[in-house]
């Protein structure tokens, strides 16, 4: 672990929110408003309060065991043997988690903007990317995110802007109609995916000094927030059905933004800034992986 390295609370809360945010955007919307229509923007809300609470959990274990991360919180509570088993699983869960985002970065690639290019092109791309961002250590990313978060947020207010000329109420109809506890049951992923994954903070929160709960407390609540405005906002732009059928509505939303003949086709360069998300997310997680694989050992 890096001796010396810090993080401070703003780029914590920034990393937080990214993180949990970077892949769910591009993926919940559609299986989540397949599963419950008009009143899928509802769900995030429940899923992420449930999330917060699990994730108080996370921080009084951190309070228990000061400056330890997870691996050496599973060692010092669990002893030698069994705390080799938890930490393994741990570790264990973020290679799995690694190994999904990179998927996702491929797959969204392959399928939307460079369908020609072999899907492992891109794997081997941000793997390499991602190595970089390790070696450079924890507190380059964290610049980094927030370098990066300006553009991203950029990204997201001239969608919302140039698109809400096509936003419609009457796309709500049947809005309360639906059996919402069903809805919740049918989409019990969204408590694993994304409000789950937050517990690989806790292999950094002895790099942050202080503000360290509120900030990824709020990093949640935010995300919280955005995934159900953004449901709510895409129901309101493309409706129930093409939401539902689309394996991506955010970057149909993006194709669809149009401003007289000299702003068109710009989903490619908005779709790139939106994946800085996804890297950061990936340098995140591959950065956990690598440290809890040196604790393991």
């Amino acid at each position: 672990m890096e001796q010396h390295a810090h993080i401070t609370a703003w780029q914590f809360f920034l990393m937080t929110f990214i993180y949990v945010l970077g892949t769910a955007f591009f993926f919940v919307p559609s299986e989540l408003i397949q599963s419950a229509g008009p009143d899928s923007w509802m769900i995030p809300l429940a899923a992420g309060a449930i999330g917060i609470l699990i994730a108080f959990l996370w921080i009084k274990l951190a309070e228990y065991y000061p400056g330890r991360t997870l691996i050496q919180i599973c060692f010092e509570s669990a002893g030698k043997i069994a705390g080799w088993v938890f930490a393994l699983l741990f570790t264990w869960y973020f290679i799995h988690t690694l190994s999904f985002v990179v998927r996702n970065v491929g797959d969204f690639m392959n399928t939307t903007l460079m369908q020609r290019t072999p899907v492992t092109v891109f794997h081997v791309l941000i793997l390499i990317v991602g190595s970089y961002a390790v070696i450079k250590g924890i507190e380059s990313i964290g610049r980094t995110t927030e370098l990066l978060f300006f553009f991203i947020l950029l990204a997201f207010i001239v969608i919302v802007i140039f698109m809400m000329t096509e936003w419609s109420w009457e796309r709500f109809l049947g809005v309360f109609q639906t059996n919402l506890w069903n809805s919740v049951k049918e989409t019990r992923f969204l408590f694993g995916f994304p409000f789950m994954e937050p517990i690989a903070f806790m292999m950094l929160f002895p790099y942050v000094k202080k503000k360290r709960n509120k900030s990824f407390i709020m990093g949640i609540a935010v995300v919280t927030l955005m995934l159900s405005f953004l449901i709510f906002f895409t129901i309101g732009v493309l409706g129930v059905s093409r939401s539902a059928h689309s394996t991506f509505p955010i970057f149909v939303i993006m194709q669809e933004i149009e401003v007289g003949t000299f702003f068109q086709n710009a989903e490619s360069g908005m779709a790139l800034v939106l994946l800085a998300s996804t890297f950061i997310k990936l340098s995140i997680i591959f950065y956990c992986t690598v440290l809890s694989i040196c604790q393991l050992s």
